[in-house]
């Protein structure tokens, strides 16, 4: 079977349950969505069983449109679609609206549309649509004006380097040709709005305020990492890779340094929902960082850090907001005891945030692990500042859990463990990390993607300028040549 038509099955089938879910009674709203995005997992399995039995790039052209299906799509949209039925499984009761439901599973339709894009105008056309989503959803008017002042600035960026690109044949190739030299402006209008959309730092201003004003579900649905990455995935980084520039590791570096200020930075909030945006926005950093990465372990190992991020994120974010919920504050100034009422929580909520900072074991450790044995290994800069990262996000977590755990239990009549349904969508993201991490052979992408991206070395070489005057190699060098004339004496 083409595994194409699962997977555009998946997108319809989101689309339609949008559409049916205004139809619907209000009792029966939540599990109206919870079943289009279990349908819409259940055609992403089955694309993903179609591609293994023949793991060819599949290519559908209509017209300008063309969709693509490759061994990224199938391992970033299972996660993607299993955190948002995560989501829609766990929403409390008082924020299940027609408005928030049918907002998440556009979100959820645009974001897959973006990984099955086939060519640049598709893909632009799938991230402006997701964007446009978050726009014209739901929000308070201050809300509103800051959404307005990043994602618009985000779609101005995209369809700015669009222009340029319509300019040439690169607007309606697809993404199996190799891809040719673009302009310098047209790369950093591209990854501008990717940083404008992921919320990286400086940027993230807007992440922090949605979350500062609420803790809820519908705010972690908002600033999930659905959309932007595809475009360094499908574009920057071929581009990148076949015609590499010295300034490189430059941007690299300033990504990660932006990154570990914003994971410093979650380590003096008092506001839970604060502290848990700028944690996002250093692991998006580090994910983006990962994707500039011109060897295939680098980029493997951003790919999986992505699917990673997606589940452990969302988990983490959904234990937040259940914890939030029981409490009735998110001041993480004060101890407030959850672990004796909710023991259950309180493990799952240290799993799922310690595998969102790359707990070994877990998917996020092999990201991290193949990232940091990347090109970043070869800039002595960047790698230290890609660990101090890692170290400061495992630590804010650390943080963030001893404040809401630990202390003087309260005082209840009413029993504040987990739900039957929120058991199951925490535990089901737990597993799918847990059971990548310490099975790595049960995943696609660590073993068909590696050999993917190395079997072909005339589009995406491994060594860029910059490796070779990197500190490491020029010490290298010195000592190799001592040992020649040593030798030769």
């Amino acid at each position: 079977m083409n595994p194409l038509i699962p997977a555009c099955s998946s997108v319809l089938i989101l689309l339609l349950c949008a559409w049916f879910i205004r139809l619907s009674p209000s009792h029966e709203l939540r599990w109206a969505g919870v079943l289009g995005a279990g349908l819409s997992l259940v055609s992403i399995v089955i694309a993903s069983v179609s591609f293994l039995f023949s793991p060819q790039p599949t290519v559908w052209s209509l017209g300008s449109f063309v969709l693509f299906f490759d061994m990224t799509s199938i391992s970033l949209l299972l996660p993607m679609v299993a955190a948002g039925f995560a989501v829609l499984l766990c929403i409390p009761a008082v924020e299940v609206e027609v408005s928030f439901l049918s907002e998440a599973l556009l979100l959820l339709a645009t974001s897959q549309f973006a990984l099955l894009a086939g060519n640049p105008f598709t893909l632009l056309l799938a991230e402006t649509l997701g964007v446009l989503v978050l726009l014209l959803g739901n929000k308070p008017p201050a809300l509103r004006r800051v959404f307005w002042l990043y994602l618009g600035g985000a779609l101005v960026a995209w369809w700015g380097a669009g222009y340029a690109l319509m300019q040439s044949s690169v607007w309606l190739a697809p993404f199996t040709q190799k891809m040719p030299a673009l302009s310098s402006p047209i790369l950093v209008f591209l990854g501008l709005g990717v940083a404008l959309r992921l919320g990286l730092a400086p940027f993230s201003s807007w992440m922090t305020f949605l979350m500062q004003r609420t803790t809820t579900a519908h705010g972690l649905l908002l600033i999930l990492p659905f959309g932007g990455v595809a475009i360094l995935l499908r574009i920057v980084e071929p581009v990148l890779s076949a015609h590499p520039t010295a300034a490189l590791h430059w941007w690299v570096s300033g990504i990660l340094l932006a990154s570990l200020l914003s994971a410093l930075l979650a380590l003096v909030q008092r506001e839970i929902g604060r502290a848990f945006a700028y944690l996002l926005s250093a692991a998006s950093g580090l994910v983006v960082a990962g994707a500039l990465d011109t060897s295939p372990v680098g980029l493997v190992g951003s790919e999986l850090l992505w699917a990673s991020t997606l589940l452990g994120a969302t988990g983490f974010g959904l234990c937040m907001v259940i914890s939030v919920a029981r409490l009735r504050s998110a001041d993480l100034n004060v101890f407030h005891g959850l672990y004796t009422n909710a023991p259950r929580l309180g493990v799952l909520f240290l799993l799922l945030g310690m595998s969102f900072s790359g707990l070994p074991g877990s998917i996020g450790f092999i990201g991290e692990e193949l990232i940091l044995n990347g090109s970043i290994s070869h800039d002595i800069p960047s790698l230290v500042l890609a660990v101090l990262l890692i170290s400061v996000s495992g630590f804010s977590v650390i943080r963030i859990f001893y404040r809401l755990f630990f202390g003087r239990a309260m005082r209840t009549s009413i029993s504040l463990e987990l739900l039957p349904r929120e058991r199951v969508a925490l535990l089901s993201l737990v597993s799918l990390l847990l059971l990548g991490g310490l099975v790595p052979g049960l995943l696609p992408l660590l073993s068909n993607a590696t050999n993917h991206h190395a079997a072909r070395p005339s589009s995406r070489p491994v060594s860029t300028p910059h490796h070779a005057a990197s500190p490491l190699r020029s010490l290298e060098k010195k000592q190799s040549a001592k040992i020649t004339t040593r030798l030769g004496h």
